[in-house]
């Protein structure tokens, strides 16, 4: 592929987030994921356990506190949005993943996706990072599980018109109590 200066290529990644998400592909199957790869950023001895599948909010209560919370983003009425659901923290009670399908939340990788915790009905912001597709990974015999965000990018050759894909991680990993992004 030839690229003639890194604005232009950059560009080609932002269109290509933007009509992703326009087409409705934000939350494309969590199919064809090359593990090992993923599993290289993971502090310890993991092993990719689970794939977060997103859905449609199903709970009326809910869908209003997320259009609140999220209103910034929409473009007309309810916020688009899904949520998936996983126990990170082995506590028996599964922690909440919001990915937003709003173009306005979304970059040359991914959608915004927020990880909450819900305590006593209130929601807990645990961490952000930006995914396509989101996998979690057990440490080292510890029940809790870290988080592999996958960074989808999409580029269009202009010559050929063939469109490439490639991943990239970012992840989240324990620190006591806490679930922070790697920088």
């Amino acid at each position: 592929m030839i690229v003639k200066s890194r604005k232009r290529f950059m560009m080609q990644y932002a269109l290509a987030a933007v009509l992703a998400v326009i087409a409705g592909m934000a939350i494309a199957a969590n199919e064809g994921i090359n593990r090992d790869k993923a599993a290289t950023g993971l502090k310890g001895k993991n092993a990719i356990t689970d794939t977060i599948v997103f859905d449609a909010v199903t709970d009326p209560e809910l869908q209003k506190t997320l259009n609140q919370l999220y209103s910034r983003f929409a473009t007309s009425g309810n916020v688009s949005l899904v949520v998936g659901y996983d126990d990170l923290n082995a506590d028996g009670t599964d922690e909440m993943f919001v990915l937003l399908e709003e173009a306005s939340a979304c970059n040359t990788v991914g959608c915004l996706v927020d990880i909450y915790n819900i305590t006593d009905g209130k929601l807990n912001k645990l961490t952000s990072e930006y995914a396509s597709k989101v996998l979690t990974a057990a440490v080292n015999g510890d029940r809790r599980k870290n988080v592999v965000f996958v960074q989808t990018i999409t580029v269009t050759d202009p010559a050929t018109g063939r469109t490439f894909y490639d991943d990239g991680y970012a992840y989240a990993h324990w620190q006591g109590d806490t679930l922070s992004v790697a920088e």
